[in-house]
């Protein structure tokens, strides 16, 4: 498609509330269908929901192991005074 029969492509604005495309240059306007509308806007939620969900996983379980680390480090630290003292 061209713009007013001049060879410039169409600039597309998509309303996802009215459902139609609208041409920036000539204010043409196009229902958008069922599909355009599942590939533009459908699969969103779902792709921005995954990743935010994994990476609340993977932090969780960075904290998880820093939590954990520090527990041994403790440990260690009073098992060695425990021999540090049992050696004098």
């Amino acid at each position: 498609m061209n713009c007013h029969q001049i060879s410039e492509a169409h600039v597309w604005r998509f309303s996802k509330h009215n459902k139609i495309k609208r041409c920036v240059k000539c204010k043409s306007r196009i229902t958008i269908t069922k599909e355009e509308f599942a590939l533009k806007w459908g699969n969103i939620k779902k792709s921005i929901m995954k990743p935010t969900n994994s990476e609340n996983r993977a932090s969780e379980q960075v904290e998880m192991k820093e939590e954990q680390h520090q527990l041994d480090l403790k440990e260690n630290y009073e098992s060695d005074e425990e021999y540090e003292k049992s050696k004098d």
